[in-house]
């Protein structure tokens, strides 16, 4: 039974099987072409047509057919002129994204050392506040060193005010990566907030 069905069909399996098509040079010109054409719009460098399918169409046609090729060697030129000018509108691209985002950069740092000026004086007037006589500095590139000078200040006191309560994460997170103590004259305790 088995036999009858397979001899059955068997004229029907053939006929479904289609061979493969090959484009020819004249094909590849023309696919080429439409390619390029697709989804193009003259003087808009985002519109430059499909050049990389165009490409690979050209890159197909030999020198068999003189004709179809020299058509070709045109085109690809053409193909190459819309990569140079993708190119370098993608480059300028990323370069005005660059440059917009160290703007942001800048304009966030520049908020922050403002935001850490402002901290710093403000700590200045609620010593002043409590009758210490504190000069209170900020510097570095962004504001991110304070500098805390009090004629009072020595080692158990600066122990205490370290050791005891969240002083220094404070200051972290406002932004400083350094803070120095001093009394004005010898005495400098520096700790770095960065760890």
């Amino acid at each position: 039974m088995n036999k009858y069905f397979v001899l059955l069909f068997l004229p029907f399996l053939f006929s479904c099987s289609s061979p493969v098509h090959v484009n020819t040079a004249a094909e590849n010109l023309e696919a080429a072409k439409a390619a390029l054409n697709r989804n193009y719009e003259k003087d808009n460098v985002e519109k430059l047509g499909d050049y990389e399918e165009a490409k690979k169409y050209l890159q197909q046609i030999s020198l068999d057919t003189p004709i179809e090729h020299y058509q070709a060697e045109l085109l690809l030129e053409e193909v190459a002129n819309r990569e140079r000018i993708d190119t370098a509108f993608k480059e300028r691209k990323e370069k005005e994204y660059e440059l917009e985002q160290q703007s942001f950069k800048n304009h966030t740092s520049e908020f922050q050392c403002n935001k850490r000026k402002e901290a710093a004086e403000t700590l200045e007037r609620i010593y002043l506040s409590k009758n210490l006589d504190t000069h209170i500095s900020v510097r570095g590139k962004f504001n991110t060193i304070i500098t805390i000078e009090c004629v009072l200040f020595n080692r158990p006191l600066i122990y205490k005010l370290v050791n005891e309560g969240d002083y220094l994460q404070t200051l972290k997170k406002v932004g400083y990566e350094k803070a120095i103590f001093t009394d004005g004259y010898e005495q400098i305790w520096t700790y770095d907030l960065m760890n």
